[in-house]
């Protein structure tokens, strides 16, 4: 199924950039849906009723990436983030970097939660890790918006692939 999944990457990351840029929906929308059925079709529990709750949690919790991660601006942002608000972040470095952490963890807790084990749960925080580390080291690395969205991107679509 690796074909599968490289295809699954491409596409997401080609959303997550549409998404960043004039069409919202590809990003808000489209790839928690793609990473629900995913995870249904290629996680099975062997039961049912469970596969189908986990993949449909799965979308909900995946929206989790609508979360606001934009740097600490008040001179020019009169309605910042929520993370730009607790953090004074002007850079955006360590915002993204809690970003990628939040939406890593949260996008498996249907997963966790239903059908738990330890594997899932390394697997799970290794996602967290990764997740987190490309946000922050793309945003550190102050690449141009194509990049930093694609980089991004791909990241979350790893998902896929665990």
């Amino acid at each position: 199924m690796i074909p599968f999944e490289i295809g699954g990457l491409v596409l997401i990351a080609f959303l997550w950039f549409l998404g960043g840029q004039k069409w919202s929906w590809a990003r808000d929308f489209i790839i928690p849906i793609i990473v629900g059925v995913f995870v249904f079709l290629h996680h099975p529990t062997h039961v049912l009723w469970k596969d189908i709750v986990i993949g449909v949690f799965t979308i909900a919790f995946c929206n989790i990436i609508r979360m606001g991660y934009g740097a600490y601006d008040p001179e020019h942002d009169d309605k910042p983030s929520f993370l730009a608000e607790i953090t004074s972040d002007r850079d955006g470095w360590n915002i993204r970097c809690i970003y990628g952490a939040i939406c890593g963890i949260v996008s498996w807790i249907p997963q966790i939660a239903i059908d738990f084990d330890w594997i899932t749960l390394v697997k799970a925080i290794t996602f967290t890790a990764q997740f987190a580390l490309v946000c922050f080291i793309v945003v550190r690395l102050r690449l141009n918006v194509f990049v930093t969205d694609i980089c991004i991107g791909a990241s979350f679509a790893v998902r896929l692939f665990l």
